[in-house]
């Protein structure tokens, strides 16, 4: 697996299957993709959730589904991407 860690604060295309999904205050869901050291928290703003939601991705419902998602890689307890863009998102079969 590609260590992530080398690619923080670089705007990078991840891949992974969803192993946690969690609400959080001032963000719609935090999820996490992959385990153990390159596990990524990807993090969804209220308006992009809804954005989301509206296309028919509800961010609480991904659990276990296989993403991609584009980001700036940052830490912030961890490998992080702050989901900016509803379209960052994309559901993989």
């Amino acid at each position: 697996a590609e260590d992530l860690w080398s690619a923080r604060d670089r705007f990078h295309l991840v891949e992974g299957r969803v192993r946690r999904v969690m609400k959080r205050a001032g963000f719609g869901a935090e999820l996490t993709l992959g385990e153990g050291r390159n596990a990524l928290r990807v993090l969804i703003a209220s308006p992009v959730g809804r954005a989301l939601k509206a296309q028919g991705t509800d961010p609480h419902d991904l659990d276990d589904a296989k993403l991609r998602v584009r980001g700036w890689l940052t830490l912030g307890g961890g490998l992080t991407v702050t989901l900016e863009r509803p379209e960052y998102l994309e559901k993989l079969p």
